[in-house]
């Protein structure tokens, strides 16, 4: 989780940063390395049962994509920490630790939800923005006893979108 390296996993080569996470494949012959100049330090799970599949690629994690960067917070490592510390107290089968399996598989899918909403391009925003006003409007609006024509225009006015070039 400090430092940087490689990955490479059918035939390709990834860098690896701070932040970063990545799958290794089940019966996959893959390679990593951690840098010279700055070697890193990780932690590892290792998740299986019949919905891992399902849980791995709700994180974005698939063999077509096995690497995604999470920004690196105190959360993170602290879920981490709790789920080393219960796997070394009690054993990796203990309640405590699969709980903590899960509270970090939370941190993570929460943390990067976050980060997709944090970087939702300008024109997602005013696309959602445009379907709440037309959506309240055909509610809501004047002539609740008619449909309610909107036109392009009449919608850059009100939501402040800038014209099409």
């Amino acid at each position: 989780y400090f430092g940087s390296g490689r990955l490479i996993v059918q035939g390709h080569t990834y860098s690896l940063k701070i932040g970063d996470f990545f799958l290794v494949p089940p019966y996959e012959r893959i390679r990593y390395e951690a840098d010279g100049v700055n070697p890193w330090k990780y932690y590892w799970i290792q998740l299986g049962g019949s919905r891992a599949a399902e849980v791995l690629e709700y994180l974005g994690l698939t063999a077509d994509c096995p690497v995604r960067s999470y920004k690196k917070d105190h959360e993170l490592l602290d879920a981490f920490g709790k789920l080393a510390d219960a796997y070394y107290d009690y054993g990796a089968d203990s309640l405590r630790c699969v709980g903590y399996v899960y509270v970090l598989l939370d941190v993570l899918a929460t943390g990067l939800a976050k980060e997709k909403d944090a970087h939702a391009t300008l024109r997602q925003r005013y696309i959602g923005e445009t379907l709440k006003y037309i959506s309240y409007n055909k509610r809501y609006g004047k002539h609740q006893n008619h449909r309610q024509r909107f036109s392009l225009r009449h919608i850059q006015l009100h939501d402040r979108i800038p014209p099409h070039k």
